[in-house]
């Protein structure tokens, strides 16, 4: 009998008709069973993937959703429904200055970093460096000193305002102001003073709000207008930058810079346990215990418990405490006749009752001028840090 095409014999039943689709089939393996079920899974990992992308949809939508009702209840909660905000305005004045004195400030800034124009390692370089801070931007000015170089000291001073200087007042148009290491020196000079002590680049900056980092936007002005929290981020986003870049970083703090210094130094140990800090080190130079001691020093707890409920608290025992814990180096330097900070309310009085071997405290007795000697180099106090020089 004659077999017809497309048809195969099989000698137990028979011959039955078989199409070229399921010869394919036969030939690569795969039944119609299996075809079906591979379909059916890949139906079922597309509707899953969609699943998916739908769940992850609604979730940023539920995140959004709570940062847009969150944000604002946030502010309020951590500005004191805007209370920290008018305390702020007395905390750090520098953002009230006018027009004129900020630009003033910043083309001293930018006749520094101009200069580089020769690239003459034998003279001082300025660099204006744009670094994170949360979702912000802020400007940061790196002041090498001549004939420097890495290789020779990695290592550099991060130098924290007082609430009153902005980082072009210590500048000379052209460079940092200069100054004899013999002699005392107002606060404008100390960045200058300090490069030549440690011979390793200076790092200044102006807190978000004044100087070069101004706000434009009237919005901005208003809503992230400086306070005492604020210029403990802007101090900790400088000191991060720091370390990423140097070995080794003194962190330095004038006045209010010295609360700064020691609590964005804290802060950052605290989210960095098993870092070395060998590679850091502080000094707080006429500095406080809290902003609200510095007001009414003789009811300390009463001070204590008002400055928080305005948002001023600025407390910088406790971040102290914490840096004596990590037997952090740490320099304090107070004047005895300083007229802004009063008795019980000085950085020295507290490191005093907290003795350590890795705590310094000196509390000079030497006067600078008529004013007061607040916020100023003394000769002891350089002989101090002179003597520190690999501290």
């Amino acid at each position: 009998m004659a077999i017809g095409c497309g048809s195969v014999v099989n000698s137990a039943s028979g011959f039955y008709p078989e199409t070229v689709t399921e010869q394919n089939s036969r030939s690569s393996g795969v039944s119609f069973c299996g075809r079906c079920v591979l379909q059916v899974t890949e139906v079922c990992s597309r509707f899953a993937g969609l699943i998916n992308c739908g769940a992850e949809f609604v979730q940023c939508l539920l995140r959004r959703s709570a940062e847009v009702i969150t944000k604002p209840v946030t502010w309020l909660v951590e500005n004191r429904f805007g209370l920290a905000k008018l305390v702020g305005l007395v905390a750090i004045p520098s953002q009230l200055f006018p027009k004129t004195l900020r630009e003033h400030s910043v083309n001293c800034v930018d006749q520094a970093c101009a200069s580089n124009a020769s690239n003459d390692p034998s003279k001082p370089r300025y660099t204006k460096v744009l670094i994170k801070n949360e979702n912000d931007l802020m400007r940061v000015v790196i002041c090498k000193p001549p004939n420097w170089t890495i290789e020779k000291n990695n290592r550099c001073v991060l130098y924290h305002n007082p609430n009153g200087v902005l980082a072009g007042d210590c500048f000379f148009p052209g460079h940092l102001y200069e100054h004899n290491l013999t002699a005392d020196v107002h606060c404008g000079f100390i960045p200058s003073h300090l490069q030549k002590m440690r011979e390793c680049p200076v790092i200044l900056y102006d807190y978000r709000g004044t100087g070069m980092n101004f706000f434009k936007s009237i919005w901005k002005r208003i809503i992230h207008s400086p306070t005492c929290e604020t210029v403990t981020r802007d101090g900790h986003a400088a000191l991060t930058y720091a370390l990423k870049h140097y070995e080794k970083v003194e962190s330095y703090g004038v006045s209010l810079g010295g609360a700064v210094a020691i609590r964005s130094l804290a802060r950052f140990l605290d989210a960095n346990k098993n870092f070395d800090v060998s590679r850091v080190s502080l000094v707080a130079h006429d500095s406080f215990t809290s902003i609200p001691r510095v007001v009414c020093p003789s009811v300390p707890i009463l001070s204590d418990a008002v400055g928080w409920l305005f948002g001023a608290h600025m407390d910088a025992t406790q971040p102290m405490q914490s840096l004596i814990k990590r037997e952090v180096n740490t320099t304090i330097l107070n004047h005895t006749d300083d007229r802004v900070i009063p008795k019980k309310a000085r950085m020295s009085e507290f490191a005093k009752s907290q003795p350590a071997s890795s705590v310094i405290v000196l509390e000079s007795d030497e006067k600078f001028s008529f004013y007061g000697s607040h916020g100023t180099m003394t000769t002891d106090m350089t002989a101090l840090l002179m003597g520190e020089k690999d501290h």
